[in-house]
């Protein structure tokens, strides 16, 4: 995924997680009956008699709307009230299934036109994280640094990888991965949709994350606040990519350890 993709994901993971759809979405995807259909799977196998949650997020309320039980091959159906609303609600759709004590969800319908695809939830067999953390590759960093009124914060985006077959979960007072943050930092605030607010803390200058990561690339952002804007950035492991960014007007600064 390109870079600058990356990181407009991050710049917006501390809005709401409400996809604006532009007034001609529907001009070739209207469609009578908004209907989603969906598929578990354990593996390759359909998953059959899980319990499938539809939920919706929007600006007139957000909760879970009805459920139901796959099939033998572990499809199942929902009837949409509605999607890609002309009038521009903003309201997005997504199911969910609870597996092996880990809730799993996917990408939220925003559009008509994603109805054309099969809506698809992987669950996964847990297995317990070290209670130190599993030692995970971070295939991207983005740092960004921003001046405010009398103090200095920072957005982080991660993406790091789980590349076993197990989704990794947090034992009895242990955690699930944890990653230094800039010595000082405070005020620790969780955005993205792939972390509840609750899952992460800040302890000993450590970012400490005890949600379930799945197999494949999971995302976390965090905002801090920085006691000065000279900081020293840590990156432990493996990290394939590093950015920096510093918005602008900011005064004069020079950089150690990366390029221009």
């Amino acid at each position: 995924m390109p870079s600058s993709g990356r990181w407009l994901l991050a710049l917006f993971a501390f809005r709401a997680l409400l996809p604006l759809t532009p007034p001609s979405a529907l001009s070739a995807q209207e469609i009578a009956v908004a209907e989603l259909r969906g598929e578990v799977l354990e593996g390759a196998a359909g998953l059959a008699a899980a319990t499938v949650v539809l939920h919706r997020v929007g600006p007139q309320g957000s909760g879970p709307l009805d459920s139901v039980r796959t099939a033998g091959d572990g499809s199942f159906r929902f009837r949409l009230p509605n999607v890609s609303d002309p009038a521009g609600r903003g309201e997005v759709y997504f199911a969910s299934v609870r597996y092996g004590g880990v809730t799993y969800f996917v990408s939220p319908i925003h559009l008509a036109a994603q109805l054309d695809s099969i809506y698809t939830i992987r669950v996964y067999d847990a297995e317990e994280a070290p209670p130190g953390g599993a030692s995970l590759p971070v295939e991207a960093r983005y740092t960004l640094i921003e001046q405010q009124a009398d103090s200095w914060t920072a957005t982080d985006l991660f993406h790091v990888r789980n590349g076993s077959e197990r989704t990794l979960v947090a034992g009895a007072d242990g955690a699930t991965w944890v990653y230094p943050l800039p010595q000082g930092a405070s005020d620790l605030e969780v955005g993205g949709g792939q972390m509840s607010p609750d899952a992460a803390e800040l302890t000993d200058g450590n970012l400490r994350i005890t949600s379930a990561i799945p197999p494949g690339e999971r995302e976390f952002v965090v905002r801090y606040r920085l006691q000065d804007p000279f900081v020293a950035l840590s990156y432990p492991g493996t990290t394939d990519e590093v950015e920096l960014l510093v918005r602008e007007p900011s005064p004069q600064m020079s950089v150690a350890g990366l390029e221009a």
